[in-house]
């Protein structure tokens, strides 16, 4: 898994991003171009903007700092075949989005505002899937941490 601070050009790439904005998290997934899905999320009618507003009409509508970040997840490119990418993509957020809700660091200072009711997949065959939702929220408790101040 690589965090990027970067958006690569390649066109298929597993990723599962963050979307953040004051005390909200967004966790998702894609196998395509990230930016474009940060992109539709921050639209109107888009899933980050839609969820927080059920929320917080107030931050959802101020013009406050948004922060995105994505990992890479090269495990994925490595130990799968194309055709399995977005389902177990799918299988890592939906742990993530479990590894978060026990985070102290992510759960006691963001609310999540995504779920993966309708898209988390019954089951895998990869026991690795663990250690990779593991590692990402753990980098992502790095990237958060320096915010503790």
């Amino acid at each position: 898994m690589v965090r990027n601070s970067y958006c690569s050009s390649k066109a298929r790439q597993p990723c599962i991003y963050a979307i953040l904005k004051d005390s909200y998290i967004y966790i998702g997934e894609t196998q395509r171009y990230v930016f474009s899905r940060w992109g539709s999320h921050l639209s109107k009618n888009g899933s980050f903007i839609v969820n927080l507003l059920k929320i917080d009409e107030d931050a959802a509508q101020e013009d406050s700092k948004v922060e995105a970040i994505s990992f890479h997840l090269t495990e994925i490119e490595e130990n799968c075949e194309n055709w399995e990418w977005k389902k177990v993509t799918q299988s890592i957020e939906h742990e993530v989005h479990l590894k978060i809700d026990q985070s102290s660091v992510i759960s006691t200072k963001y609310t999540t505002i995504s779920n993966t009711t309708r898209t988390a997949p019954l089951h895998s065959k990869y026991q690795w899937i663990d250690s990779v939702a593991e590692n990402l929220v753990g980098e992502l408790e790095n990237h958060l941490s320096p915010r503790d101040g």
